[in-house]
Formats: structure tokens, C-alpha cells, sequence
């Protein structure tokens, strides 16, 4: 239910404070949390290359959209823990401001914790899954570690069938094997690492400056894997949250439709968006996000300023809380000196919406 659901964010929420206290875990954007039924429907949302032909179907994907930050999900995806595409994704929303952090360590970190089981008071994390391990130790072929210190979004290795599961479980064990490495020794070369590629190293460089030899960190990892126990960790805090307590509402399909419109021009299915934010004006003629939507396809796609700044001002008009409608609004109006009070406006409510956007404050200065 959607009350448990959101019940299980906040103890998320709770827990990486702690775990995690310089993650991205403050209230700025609010979670939209969109669960599919089934894979068709997340289908529906995903990014063309997760339904090219090869490619390995995801349940889950967390992206950012405007005012908002968006998880959607497959309710029929079966995983051991109940929670744990939820978990997973929610890791991937507080790591959201590390955009240099590596591929495989920002899905290692999202694979470490989300078999988290969170008790009333205390929470269990690092957990593996065996069945996933036992598939890698059964194919016997890791991913050399300066391959997989390099894949990014468009690599083979995080999108073809055959080799995304080894992605994902690779770098949940050596994430797992130099998080137990630091606990034990007391050390942190998994934040000296972050360091010094957030500073601009080579993923690769700054993982021999950190680790060491890499072939030696290879063997270390098979050797890891082969192993039957795994620590994990244990963290006593309490959990006073009432899953009841949390208010749920049921969404109209345009409601609906409009997010997932705003999702599909994301993730660059640029035509699709158009037609269903479309397909939501003619049902629902006044919903601001469908107005956002077209605004932006106007602005990428088809390069149309007149366009653009109707959509905008008719979305700030229709949904004045909308930081993101007010600040491209305040944008489009600029080239009109007539519309200056407008434009001024727009940005003080953009900043009083969302007080750490900065370039509301730069356009303002401006």
C-alpha cells in the first residue's frame, strides 16, 4: 500500500542520515514514487535502449524531473527482500549530487543496501544475495576491474543482456569487499577514492593511487566471492514511524500520464513525451505538468521561443508552486522588456519555492 511504501522511504530517509549524513537525504525535491503493475507498464516509461532487442529489461530507475525527483518501479519484479528495488532506488535519490561518482560504485552502493531490513530498532545492511552470487561464481568471469571502473550509461556492460548482471553483482561485491575492508581496518580509502575522482582523476588512476595494484585487487575480489560468509552490519537507532500514519491518495490517470510524460522526455523518448502530454491537454485541458512538458519540447526540439514561453507562462499560470514552471517562465520573458515586472516576479517566487536554486538568484542579480 502506498502508506507502507512511503513508510519504508522514511526509515530509508532516517537511516542514511546516519549512515550517509553528507547524502543528498533533505526534503529539497519531493519523491514521486510511480509502481507499476507489471513490466509492461514501466516499459512504458523506461529509455529506448532498455527495450532495444538484447538488452537486459530493468524493474527500476530513479531520474530527476524539475521540481521533483521521480522513482518508478515493477511491482511483479521478484527479489528475495520486499523492499528492495525500492531500497535500491532510493540509494541512487540520495546520491543524486554526487553526478561524478563512477557507475559501478554508484550501483554498488544501490546493490549494498537494498536488501537493508529495517526493525523497529535497529537496521541490518550489506547483506548479499546468494542467488546472484551464485550466478557469478557459477559463470566464473569477472569483468576486469579497469573495464568495469570505466562503464558508463552507454556501455555494453551496463545495458546487454549478458553482461549487466555481472555489472551489477561485480559491483556490489567489491563495493561490499572495500566497505568491510574499511570498517575493519579503520580505514577509508572508499571516500579517498571518491576524492579524488570528484577532483578530476581518472577512474582507473585514482583507483591504483587508492587500492593499489589492480591485479591484486582482482584476485582479492574472486577470492572474496568464493567465500561462503559475509559480514554484514548491524546499526541500533529507533524507528518511531507509524506506517499508518501517512495519508495516500488515489491520482487521475492525467495526473499520471503527465508525470509519465515528463519522465519519457527525460530519458529522451522526445516523441512519445510529446504525444501523451498531448493526449493529456485533451482530457484534462488546465494540468500544469502537461503545459511544462510541451514547453520543453518546444524549447529542445523544436527550437521555438514564442512556443516555449507560452507553454511556461500557461504552467507558472496554472500551478504557481511549480519552482521549475516559474523560472523557465521568468527565462522566455526576459527577451521582452515589457515584461520585466513579470520576469521579477517569477524569480522571487522560483527562490521562495525552492530557496537553493541558484540560477534564479544569477537571473536575478542579472
Amino acid at each position: 500500500t502506498g502508506g507502507v511504501a512511503a513508510g519504508q522511504l522514511e526509515r530509508m530517509r532516517a537511516f542514511f542520515q546516519i549512515v550517509l549524513p553528507n547524502a543528498a537525504t533533505d526534503a529539497d525535491l519531493p519523491i514521486t514514487v510511480l509502481a507499476f503493475q507489471n513490466e509492461k507498464g514501466l516499459d512504458s516509461v523506461v529509455p529506448a535502449i532498455s527495450l532495444a532487442k538484447g538488452n537486459s529489461r530493468i524493474v527500476g530507475f530513479f531520474s530527476t524531473l524539475g521540481d521533483r525527483s521521480c522513482i518508478a518501479l515493477d511491482l511483479d519484479a521478484h527479489f528475495p527482500h520486499p523492499y528492495s528495488v525500492i531500497y535500491h532506488e532510493y540509494t541512487h535519490y540520495v546520491l543524486r549530487k554526487d553526478y561524478w561518482l563512477p557507475l559501478w560504485l554508484n550501483e554498488g552502493m544501490a546493490q549494498y543496501f537494498q536488501n537493508t531490513d529495517i526493525g523497529n530498532t535497529d537496521a541490518a545492511f550489506g547483506q548479499p544475495d546468494f542467488n546472484e552470487i551464485g550466478y557469478l561464481n557459477r559463470r566464473m568471469e569477472l569483468t576486469p576491474l579497469p573495464i568495469l571502473f570505466k562503464v558508463d550509461r552507454n556501455s555494453p556492460y551496463y545495458h546487454e543482456e549478458d553482461k549487466t548482471s555481472v555489472f551489477y553483482i561485480e559491483s556490489w561485491a567489491l563495493t561490499h569487499l572495500l566497505e568491510t575492508a574499511d570498517f575493519e581496518n579503520k580505514t577509508h580509502k572508499i571516500a579517498d577514492y571518491n576524492h579524488r575522482v570528484s577532483s578530476g582523476e581518472d577512474p582507473v588512476g585514482a583507483a591504483q593511487h587508492t587500492f593499489g595494484d589492480l591485479d591484486a585487487l582482482q584476485k582479492q575480489l574472486s577470492a572474496y566471492l568464493a567465500q561462503v560468509g559475509y559480514r554484514g552490519m548491524r546499526l541500533r537507532m529507533n524507528f518511531n514511524i507509524d506506517d499508518a500514519s501517512f495519508q495516500t491518495a488515489a491520482a487521475s490517470t492525467e495526473a499520471v500520464d503527465a508525470i509519465r510524460a515528463e519522465i519519457l522526455a527525460y530519458v529522451g523518448r522526445l516523441a512519445d513525451s510529446k504525444a501523451l502530454a498531448q493526449s493529456v491537454l485533451q482530457r484534462e485541458p488546465d494540468n500544469a505538468i502537461a503545459h511544462l512538458d510541451l514547453g520543453f519540447y518546444a524549447r529542445f526540439v523544436d527550437k521555438d521561443k514564442t512556443a516555449a514561453r507560452k507553454w511556461f507562462d500557461q504552467a507558472a499560470e496554472l500551478d504557481p508552486q511549480n519552482y521549475t514552471a516559474n523560472y523557465y517562465a521568468a527565462v522566455y520573458e526576459r527577451a521582452d522588456p515589457a515584461a520585466a515586472a513579470s520576469v521579477e516576479a517569477h524569480l522571487r517566487q522560483c527562490i521562495k519555492l525552492q530557496p537553493n536554486f541558484a540560477p534564479a538568484y544569477n537571473d536575478l542579480a542579472d
